[in-house]
């Protein structure tokens, strides 16, 4: 296990930053006096205080490097840049890879908070805010001090504040650890992007542990392809994870988790499955799922505990064997492990119940082909002779490939879809529609909503609508569902806004779910 190291100020010289820099296999020039202290760091010059290091990093609209001038008008007392730059007349560090060399520059000028805990990382296509969740009760079931960096929130200590992105900017991920590090936090459970790991925004870190969910379809507009977007989250591993005692927890079930095995060698990885594999080191004996929840015992290694969680769904059963296998990794009891995962309610927006009225009305964050099938699959092995209706959209400005494949998931599996926006962005919601509509023609006919509440359940033509407003489209699905009917509302889940033109409308499924249930004008 790697030691933690204890607290401290940064007191970080020039001469520190270079060798740190140079130890890490750097290589770097400086015109900055050795002896000069940093006092703080920062990637954005109107951020800069006096004696901070400025990092003039290449962004995706703009470069660091136009601001070095703003910044030592701000106080900077160097600038961290590539060898590209043009800043005559400026105390700089010249570095041969200023992305990379950002992390370990904000690490070492903030003191290093992150090796004052543990950090246990989570990527994959899908699961990632769910298995920071539980990782976040296992361990306070255990006693310890957690913070929690994702998706949704960011949260240590009693605070919680609004996340951004999944995975922070350089600068904004390291001053996070050392709030969390101030707050007597021990460990850190934290959903670690491709983007991220493509932008080398967790350099500087070394994990003790790493869960791969699984790897499907999504973000081939950033990557280009799937074996580029395999390369991204499989860095976590490879770069990242503590080449000591860092232990990888991997899906035995995912083809790219084995390849990854495969990488790192066997004695790194812990495996899981949903199956009754006896050969992986955490696997499910059996299991019951169901609207209520799920009940199931897991074996680890040759000891078997018992589950009973109020989560749903087959996809939920494999986060928490992902979360039982990284949790005994890292030592923590069995009994801390069963306490947490069933003391802990759902995620906001990932398989949520919302209301306890009849149809039973679910909101889930799925906006991928593999989630979508995922969650409809869970659903329908749950739903007892009721109807599937799937309301859901595809974001713009991203991967329109995803599209048709997701409208031919939603028109094999759901009694009725309604094909709706997501956040359009700058794209027009009709195109993207169409898009959609191409893929579930083969499997449904589109229809009015007189004749979608006659569709029948299970088999026959599925039936499909089009209502591009999305409080519409959920109006409709509410308006044709029965009361043994299933309605899921898909792509959103947490999210409290929609993205329209480039401009941000407050939107909450989970809100127009309860105002509608509630209004006496609305039939459910």
């Amino acid at each position: 296990m790697r030691q933690v190291t204890e607290s401290s100020e940064s007191g970080t010289t020039i001469a520190d930053l270079l060798n740190r820099l140079r130890a890490a296999g750097f290589e770097c020039e400086s015109n900055v006096s050795s002896n000069l202290s940093i006092r703080g760091v920062s990637q954005d010059s109107r951020d800069i205080r006096p004696g901070d290091l400025f990092l003039a990093l290449p962004g995706t609209t703009t470069d660091g490097a136009r601001f070095i001038a703003d910044a030592f008008a701000a106080g900077a007392v160097a600038a961290l840049c590539s060898r590209d730059v043009a800043a005559d007349g400026y105390a700089r560090i010249v570095v041969d890879d200023v992305v990379r060399a950002a992390g370990h520059a904000a690490a070492m000028a903030l003191g290093d908070p992150a090796d004052r805990m543990r950090l246990i990382g989570v990527t994959g296509t899908n699961g990632k805010t769910s298995c920071t969740y539980l990782l976040d009760h296992v361990l306070c079931a255990a006693g310890q001090n957690v913070g929690v960096l994702g998706t949704i929130s960011q949260r240590w200590a009693g605070r919680e504040r609004k996340a951004s992105m999944t995975t922070p900017p350089t600068v904004e991920l390291h001053r996070a650890f050392a709030s969390m590090a101030a707050a007597d936090c021990r460990w850190v459970a934290m959903e670690v992007s491709s983007h991220a790991l493509s932008q080398h925004r967790v350099a500087g870190c070394r994990f003790d542990a790493a869960i791969f969910t699984n790897l499907t379809r999504e973000h081939l507009d950033y990557h280009g392809d799937e074996e580029s977007y395999f390369a991204a989250k499989a860095s976590l591993f490879l770069d990242y994870l503590d080449p000591s005692s860092g232990i990888a927890v991997l899906n035995a079930e995912d083809s790219f988790a084995m390849r990854l095995s495969g990488m790192l060698g066997a004695e790194r990885c812990r495996t899981f499955t949903t199956r009754a594999d006896s050969e992986c080191d955490v696997s499910v004996i059996r299991a019951e799922t169901g609207f209520d929840g799920i009940r199931a015992e897991l074996r680890i290694g040759n000891r078997s505990v018992e589950i009973n969680s109020r989560l749903i769904g087959l996809p939920n059963l494999a986060n928490i064997a992902a979360v039982t296998a990284a949790a005994s990794a890292v030592g923590i009891p069995d009994e801390a492990i069963v306490a947490g995962i069933n003391g802990f309610s759902p995620v906001p927006g990932r398989m949520e119940r919302v209301g306890d009225q009849r149809p039973v009305v679910l909101v889930d964050f799925a906006h991928t082909p593999d989630a979508l099938e995922r969650t409809l699959e869970a659903i329908r092995a749950n739903n007892a002779g009721g109807r599937l209706i799937a309301v859901f959209g595809c974001a713009g400005d991203s991967d329109r490939g995803k599209r048709p494949m997701m409208g031919e998931i939603a028109g094999r599996l759901a009694d009725i879809s309604i094909i709706t926006s997501d956040n359009p962005h700058s794209e027009d919601p009709s195109a993207i529609v169409a898009d959609i509509e191409a893929g579930i023609l083969p499997n449904a006919t589109r229809v009015e909503a007189d004749e979608a509440r006659r569709t029948s359940a299970g088999g026959g033509r599925r039936s499909y609508m089009i209502e591009v407003d999305r409080e519409r489209a959920i109006t409709a699905a509410l308006g044709v569902a029965g009361p043994e009917d299933f309605v899921v509302v898909a792509g959103k889940g947490h999210e409290d806004y929609q993205d329209i033109a480039g401009v941000r409308h407050h939107f909450d499924d989970r809100e127009v779910v309860r105002r509608l249930v509630e209004s006496p004008l609305t039939k459910c």
